[in-house]
């Protein structure tokens, strides 16, 4: 089967240095789809299901050429908040419920490349990125009765938010170095 859902996360991030950093999203990932439809002897049958978590998210954060690209990867912490289906059979009424021996956390993992786009100018006290995004989510077998698994390509954008003090940058600008030797005292 197949499908699309919605995530919706505040992230925070944090950069160590030109290079390295972190990031992490806490929010709420959907994972819905339907199955491909089985026909047999003129009886249709159809499911769909719904799936959703609220999801943890930490991140190690690479940029590893000297431009604005960057890799991420981490684990992907999941706790079910929703499970449910909807199967149709031709001939008989619509059955919706909720799937049982679902996992109510999972452990998972997260690949990634970004890409950050300032939307601001360089001196702009208030920076603002746009940060569109890849992601392969990996490893979740959300039942515990098969071995259904779910592996996810996330596309999005991120709108990152930071602040400079203009105090600071002043002081960056007019800062100055000063080296003086140590006085010579003589030994006796």
């Amino acid at each position: 089967g197949s499908g699309s859902g919605l995530f919706l996360a505040p992230m925070v991030e944090y950069r160590h240095d030109p290079v390295w950093g972190g990031m992490a999203a806490l929010g709420f990932d959907n994972r819905s789809g339907s199955f491909d439809d089985v026909s047999t002897g003129g009886v249709n049958r159809s499911l769909s299901a719904s799936i959703s978590y609220i999801t943890l998210e930490p991140s190690l954060r690479i940029s590893p050429f000297p431009s604005e690209v960057y890799l991420f990867a981490g684990p992907r912490i999941g706790f079910n908040v929703s499970k449910s289906f909807e199967y149709r059979q031709t001939g008989l009424p619509d059955t919706s419920g909720d799937f049982n021996g679902v996992r109510g956390a999972l452990i998972t993992g997260q690949i990634g490349a970004g890409i950050d786009l300032p939307l601001t100018s360089g001196d702009a006290a208030t920076q603002i990125t746009a940060s569109p995004y890849i992601a392969l989510h990996f490893g979740q077998g959300p039942r515990s009765e098969e071995t259904w698994g779910l592996t996810t390509i996330r596309l999005g954008v991120a709108v990152k938010f930071a602040s400079a003090s203009s105090v600071s940058a002043r002081a960056r600008e007019d800062l100055a170095f000063t080296v003086r030797a140590p006085r010579i005292i003589p030994s006796e």
